[in-house]
């Protein structure tokens, strides 16, 4: 990312040397393992690799990630005292997460009839942290965040419970209304996968890797695209058929990817260098 985002990924003289030596590591593998056709691409354009000594190998969620049952939800829902309606983010705060933008519209959307009952919950410990008299341009997103919902009100609708052990996250995926990744940019996009393997209706940004990961269970949208967002928004959060449909979408999909998959894959390459 501080590759195709340098103005926004400063990585100053140590991040130049380094990125040296690891070319040199690089040109020297036999194979590269990626996680994504998408950082695959990147790194055939980005590094002047060949392509044919770049292997894609998918992540996996973790198989903690699955439908719980009501009473397993409702211990994570009084925990954390979660609302009944929310959308989901998870994750960090830097420039790619396009986080402006979701408080951007998530206030626009609250303003609408019928979601005013709506929240907002961002997982991720960096939510919580002290960054108004920090100068670094790797913070400034999360700079706008915070003062957008200061500046719109949003205090008592945007639930920032910090770090989540992953046993509870599971619980956070269950009670989401919807999970939201609008990001500009990512390498694969692991909560996508988290989210299906829980049966949560996902809504994405069209870029990068996450098309790749989401196949046909994911709606997308453009992540420039604020009216277009929240309309699709507006659909899935008023129709529960569609919300079955990317449910049942999701699990087919979270299927496809294993972490015994991984190995196998993994292994087979191994066993063909050697």
């Amino acid at each position: 990312m501080p590759l195709i985002f340098p103005r926004n990924y400063p990585i100053g003289l140590k991040g130049k040397v380094n990125f040296y030596l690891q070319k040199r590591s690089l040109n020297k593998c036999k194979k590269i393992i990626t996680v994504s056709q998408t950082s695959k691409d990147d790194i055939v354009k980005l590094l002047k690799i060949k392509a044919d000594k770049i292997v894609v190998i998918p992540e996996a969620a973790s198989d903690k990630f699955k439908m719980l049952s009501e009473g397993q939800i409702l211990n994570v829902k009084r925990r954390y005292k979660l609302p009944d309606r929310f959308l989901l983010y998870i994750g960090d705060a830097n420039f790619v997460k396009n986080l402006p933008f979701l408080i951007d519209s998530f206030q626009i959307l609250r303003k609408k009839s019928g979601f005013g009952d709506l929240n907002l919950v961002l997982v991720g410990g960096v939510f919580l942290k002290k960054v108004d008299n920090i100068d670094h341009p790797e913070l400034e997103s999360l700079k706008q965040v915070n003062k957008k919902i200061k500046d719109n009100n949003l205090e008592d609708f945007v639930i920032r419970p910090g770090q989540v052990n992953e046993d509870n996250l599971v619980g956070f995926y269950n009670l989401a209304t919807v999970y939201v990744q609008p990001s500009i940019y990512e390498g694969f996009g692991i909560p996508l996968v988290e989210a299906f393997s829980c049966g949560t209706p996902v809504i994405c940004s069209n870029t990068s890797s996450l098309p790749e990961v989401g196949g046909d269970a994911a709606i997308y949208f453009d992540p420039k695209n604020k009216n277009q967002f929240i309309s699709l928004l507006e659909q899935i959060l008023k129709d529960s058929s569609l919300q079955t449909k990317l449910s049942k979408l999701g699990l087919k999909r979270a299927a496809m990817f294993s972490w015994e998959k991984v190995a196998l894959d993994t292994l087979k390459l191994y066993e063909e260098i050697i």
